[in-house]
């Protein structure tokens, strides 16, 4: 069973409903990103997947594994990248790196080169053979980063991965998701608050709140609902055209579906309508376009209307 599920899954803290009744669904392969709230249940649903905590109720599995069952199997599949970097301070880079390397069972003729590889990308080749204690939080990011891709794991899970991180940083680690996912079918699981960088790297997302997962979807589909409308504004108003304007869509083969704002026509696009087309019909009838405009997927507005109850207008 290639796939990681979470069936139900409750887990209290004494009188506080940590997770109430969890329902998760990760195929391999995912770059997959849990949203929510501090408190809405993000870290201690990592936990679970790695077998460090036992649910109160409901089932969790990660590629056919019982985690609390067989969380050495588990955990050998995974690399980790929690919010505490969790790194031996008085230690150099390549001390700290060369350690979880052999905890992770890599030969030193593999883990030297995989070292030298990543901090390469990560630009601090050159701190190879310096103290951790002393660094900045970025860069201590970048070398907990080093470690949890180092040995190439099944599964990858990043809590705030590109908190502390430059711009560049940022970029690079994008890229490298990118090629373990697509190349390598690594299932990546982040909880991140950057949501921006969940729009260029993700392929499926899940807002929770209070425990539950109250929101899930694909990014494709996301994307393809919001530009999915069009945007033609005018030089004129367009009040005085509306008639000859709805005659000759009406006359069209294809059924198009539209309405005028002022000097704005809002149109619905389907695989069978070209822009092209629809300017050409304008500029018969002697309308003069401005602008055109296509809706971009606005992610931090739909986490909104979730977070407040609404039903998100996607």
């Amino acid at each position: 069973m290639r796939k990681i599920e979470l069936n139900d899954v409750k887990k209290s803290f004494g009188s506080v409903n940590a997770i109430n009744g969890l329902n998760l669904s990760i195929q391999a392969g995912d770059v997959y990103a849990l949203l929510g709230h501090n408190g809405a249940g993000k870290t201690t649903t990592l936990r679970f997947l790695l077998g460090l905590l036992e649910p109160d109720e409901g089932e969790v599995s990660v590629f056919g594994c019982n985690p609390n069952l067989e969380g050495d199997t588990v955990r050998k599949m995974c690399g980790v990248l929690s919010e505490d970097v969790g790194l031996y301070e008085p230690l150099s880079v390549y001390d700290n790196l060369s350690y979880f390397a052999q905890i992770y069972g890599m030969k030193r003729s593999d883990y030297d080169k995989r070292i030298d590889e990543l901090l390469s990308d990560f630009e601090i080749l050159d701190k190879k053979h310096l103290p951790v204690k002393g660094f900045s939080t970025g860069m201590k990011k970048k070398v907990a980063l080093t470690r949890a891709l180092l040995h190439k794991p099944k599964i990858l899970l990043l809590d705030e991965p590109t908190n502390g991180l430059d711009p560049v940083s940022i970029e690079h680690l994008r890229v490298m998701l990118y090629d373990l996912a697509q190349k390598h079918g690594t299932t990546i699981i982040l909880t991140t608050h950057n949501l921006e960088e969940v729009k260029k790297i993700c392929n499926k997302i899940t807002i929770m709140r209070l425990g539950k997962n109250v929101y899930t979807n694909t990014m494709a589909a996301l994307k393809k609902q919001a530009s999915s409308k069009v945007r033609i504004s005018c030089n004129q108003e367009l009040s005085a055209d509306l008639e000859r304007l709805h005659k000759t869509l009406s006359s069209l083969e294809v059924n198009i579906e539209y309405k005028v704002q002022k000097n704005t026509i809002i149109v619905d696009l389907t695989e069978n309508i070209a822009i092209s087309n629809l300017i050409k019909v304008l500029a018969s009838l002697e309308i003069d376009v401005k602008n055109i405009e296509t809706k971009e997927f606005d992610l931090e507005k739909l986490y909104m209307q979730v977070e407040n109850g609404e039903k998100p207008n996607e």
